[in-house]
């Protein structure tokens, strides 16, 4: 379904086929944030970077390095061994050694520290090295009619109930909302579902937040 069936069967489904009262901009922005939404909560939307590391440096900040759409690390791989880098957390490092952000070699594992820094055990040890990043991450936002959810579209339709959702909740009408709310969670556990066989089947180590 792309976006400009999705803005047509809104309309159908509100029973209001012109621009009287909710105008095009009005259901075009509840869409796109219904994508935002269900992108959020399942990270079906991967991308990859590579990321040069900075000597002697335990975290980097992904708002400096990454867009402002990141959601959360995925994988990583360090160029330099080949290996995949294993998914941790600051708690296992705290309780590996009192100082173990002053050790400095290869980078073997990452985690992350509050929402935007990006920690390595061990710190780099040189400048020259690097890694690929594998993050998810919000899409673009779909403006073209033919614009269309890079997901498989059995699940395109919980973008529309969220939308119908949000017009509704902007309306007030409270009981409706929380009706198209309960439809857009189904197609959500849905895709989640998916994106998390899909990650089972890739079998490499995932960060789990």
């Amino acid at each position: 379904m792309n976006f400009g069936e999705m803005k047509a069967e809104v309309r159908t489904r509100l029973n209001e086929l012109t621009a009287n009262y909710w105008s095009d901009q009005d259901i075009e922005d509840a869409l796109n944030e219904g994508l935002d939404e269900i992108s959020d909560a399942t990270e079906w939307f991967e991308r990859m970077t590579t990321i040069t590391f900075w000597s002697g440096r335990t975290y980097l900040d992904a708002r400096s390095t990454l867009s402002d759409t990141f959601l959360a690390p995925k994988r990583c791989i360090n160029n330099q061994t080949g290996k995949w880098m294993e998914p941790s957390h600051v708690r296992n490092q705290d309780a590996r050694q009192r100082q173990w952000e002053k050790v400095s070699t290869e980078p073997e594992q990452f985690f992350m520290r509050g929402i935007w820094w990006l920690g390595f055990y061990p710190k780099p040890k040189a400048d020259s090295g690097s890694m690929r990043l594998y993050f998810s991450s919000l899409p673009a936002p779909m403006s073209l009619d033919d614009d269309e959810p890079e997901f498989p579209s059995e699940y395109h339709m919980g973008i529309v109930d969220y939308a119908l959702y949000d017009l509704m909740a902007q309306d007030a009408e409270t009981k409706k909302a929380l009706i198209f709310w309960q439809e857009y969670s189904g197609y959500e556990t849905g895709l989640k579902q998916y994106v998390q066989q899909r990650t089972t089947a890739d079998g490499v180590g995932q960060f789990r937040g």
